[in-house]
Order: structure tokens, then C-alpha cells, then sequence
């Protein structure tokens, strides 16, 4: 069973992560999220690590390239609720403001209703 669940809303493209984001399963996530990631219509990805248990430095990696490369398209990118080990260990490496972060689900609804015409 994969520890994630995509799901295509657009303009969202949200990602529930359960458990690890590890080496294991990053790169498995990504051939997932090749196409998806590169559609027109996402225009916000939400990754909701509210059930992250643990991180690797490839589950790093993995957040920090897909930021950087959605800002650089001009999309959003969000970690939603990260869990307390989440938090800590972006601490730990300094990665804290590096990400935007949303509290709840409320706040990503706030940002979807904005981008509504």
C-alpha cells in the first residue's frame, strides 16, 4: 500500500503523506507526479504531512526541488499542517521558512477561493 494519496482538484493538486517520506517512497512519488505536476491547470499543490512520521534527507530533497520548481512556474507550493517531527526536523536543517506553510484546511480553502474568478 503506497503512503500517499493524490488528489487533482484544480487549480489543486493536493498530496496526503502517511508515515515516511522516505527514499522508498519519494521516488515513487515522483513518476506519480511527473505529469500531474506539469498540467496547465495546478496552479497550488498542497503537501499535507499532518500524519508525517518521519522525513529522510530524500523526503527533503524531495519538498524542497518540487518548491522550487512550481515557484519557478509561477505556481504555489505548501506544506499543510506539518507534524511536530515534521517541524522539527525542518528545523534542524534550517529549512523552516524556506517552505510556505498552511495551518488547516481552512487556510487552503481561503487561498482556492482567491484564486476563483
Amino acid at each position: 500500500m503506497e503512503p500517499f494519496r493524490i488528489t487533482k482538484r484544480p487549480p489543486l493538486v493536493r498530496i496526503d503523506i502517511e508515515g515516511e517520506l522516505s527514499l522508498e517512497f519519494t521516488d515513487m512519488l515522483k513518476r506519480k507526479l511527473v505529469s500531474i505536476l506539469d498540467d496547465p491547470a495546478c496552479h497550488v499543490v498542497a503537501v499535507d504531512l499532518s500524519a508525517t512520521t518521519f522525513m529522510d534527507s530524500s523526503g527533503i530533497g524531495f519538498l524542497a526541488a518540487n518548491a522550487t520548481r512550481l515557484r519557478s512556474q509561477g505556481k504555489q507550493f505548501y506544506l499543510l499542517n506539518p507534524s511536530p517531527k515534521v517541524r522539527r526536523i525542518l528545523s534542524l536543517v534550517k529549512l523552516e521558512r524556506f517552505f510556505d506553510r498552511l495551518e488547516s484546511d481552512e487556510e487552503l480553502d481561503t487561498i482556492l477561493e482567491s484564486l476563483t474568478p
